[in-house]
């Protein structure tokens, strides 16, 4: 689908098609891309039935574009009670509610946005403009905000739960394994479905 979709497929060499046709894409492209064309199929079929012309891949890949932005930033929130579940599981033995747990992931995962959004992509702006970088962030900056951002969790943790530094490690691999779960399975295939249920 993703060969279909590109601009120029005839300009790619070989290896890049081959490279693109193998890409799987997201989490949930083996069973939403049955989905998707069988949509455009019958949406061609009533289009050139009613107008003469037709829809396509193309047609269908700008009307998800053009909402699934709005939907990504409305369930970003989703990530939160998947990592409240996260901490919970690591410090079970604390005696906390789960509203607990959310109010400590909501202020971890809302430091790891604001630090994205007003550090990392400036910065990365700002190294292109000034030539330290080619394009995007450069290798010594990506690795200096990680070691920011896992020092951060670290010490968030030991504060709020009032554990040891080995605890605290434990719950801020558990907390970034658990953050690529809600992202890469949980979050996109959710914003895949509800963009795809209102296109």
């Amino acid at each position: 689908m993703m060969l279909e979709l590109h601009d120029e497929p005839s300009r790619l060499s070989a290896e890049e098609r081959g490279r693109v046709a193998a890409n799987r894409g997201q989490f949930h492209t083996g069973w939403t891309s049955p989905l998707v064309r069988g949509r455009v199929e019958a949406r061609d079929s009533a289009s050139r039935a009613q107008s003469g012309a037709g829809y396509t891949l193309r047609d269908q890949e700008r009307d998800y574009d053009a909402q699934a932005s709005n939907v990504g930033k409305a369930l970003i929130i989703a990530h939160v009670p998947i990592l409240a579940s996260v901490l919970m599981l690591v410090f079970w033995n604390r005696g906390l509610f789960f509203a607990e747990h959310v109010v400590i992931a909501l202020h971890v995962f809302t430091f790891l946005l604001l630090f994205v959004e007003l550090v990392v992509l400036p910065g990365g702006l700002l190294a292109h403009a000034i030539g330290l970088a080619p394009s995007g962030i450069p290798p010594w900056a990506r690795t200096a905000s990680a070691i920011i951002l896992v020092a951060y969790f670290l010490r968030t943790f030991m504060v709020a739960y009032r554990s040891r530094w080995w605890h605290a490690t434990i719950a801020t691999a558990a907390w970034i394994v658990g953050l690529a779960i809600a992202n890469l399975w949980i979050y996109r295939t959710l914003q895949f479905l509800i963009t795809f249920a209102i296109t």
